[in-house]
């Protein structure tokens, strides 16, 4: 895993590895995979996205810091969020 996470070294690199991960719809029951298991299980849903990004931000230097938006009328939505030259950026995962 931890190969993996190092070759994820910018943040383009890691949004492409979740857009590119399939979506993971909870079928059976509801699940909270660590980066490991997303990685592991070929899927992740939202929050599992936020850690797995946050956890290749952190490989590569880079705090990892998580960011949990509450919604009232819809899903609630979690983001891994860094700054890079000054600027701050997100990566997320999305159905």
């Amino acid at each position: 895993m931890r190969n993996l996470l190092r070759k994820l070294s910018t943040p383009e690199k890691i949004q492409k590895y979740l857009d590119d991960l399939p979506y993971n719809k909870e079928k059976d029951s509801e699940t909270c995979r660590s980066p490991r298991l997303a990685i592991d299980h070929n899927t992740a849903h939202c929050f599992e996205g936020a850690l797995l990004a946050a956890a290749a931000l952190r490989a590569n230097g880079h705090p990892p810091l998580i960011l949990d938006l509450e919604s009232v009328r819809d899903d609630d939505h979690v983001i891994a969020v860094f700054r890079m030259n000054g600027c701050w950026g997100a990566i997320g995962k999305s159905n």
